[in-house]
């Protein structure tokens, strides 16, 4: 799912060599992504290099157990072992046992998309994120007030 910005046919072609036409849908851009995300039973972002992801929290949010990358902002999202499981960047193996780990085990995916959605509650809501900003801005006023003394 999402634009192409340049390996498509690439991928495609890979696909195509590997014979797994049959196995890989390309849905290209799409704005339905809360209904796909429904569809699914586990999220992968094998990313190689990433900031804070929107679909690590969508994924969660949507009580899918998430497949990630020991990259950017994912280890503060995804708790290995708990929410999903992390792997090492470009490591292949490591990242296709996760997966299979999850897609072999129901109960496990169950768990950690339920624990993933309540991490989700607890930590990264508009709720939490306003109380923060709140609590930092709290914390620089106080600060401020006892340096000017």
């Amino acid at each position: 799912v999402g634009r192409d910005d340049g390996p498509l046919s690439q991928l495609r072609g890979k696909i195509k060599r590997l014979g797994l036409q049959d196995n890989v849908v390309w849905l290209g851009p799409r704005s339905d992504i809360p209904d796909l995300l429904c569809a699914g039973d586990i999220a992968v972002l094998p990313s190689h290099e990433e900031g804070m992801s929107n679909v690590v929290l969508e994924s969660m949010a949507a009580r899918l157990p998430t497949v990630t990358t020991k990259v950017g902002g994912n280890t503060d999202m995804v708790v290995h072992g708990k929410t999903g499981l992390v792997v090492p960047p470009k490591a292949p193996c490591k990242l296709g046992h996760a997966i299979v780990t999850l897609a072999t085990d129901k109960r496990q995916r169950t768990y950690m998309g339920n624990a993933g959605r309540q991490r989700v509650e607890d930590n990264f809501s508009l709720d939490r994120c306003v109380k923060g900003y709140h609590e930092v801005y709290l914390s620089f006023h106080t600060n401020s007030a006892i340096n000017q003394e």
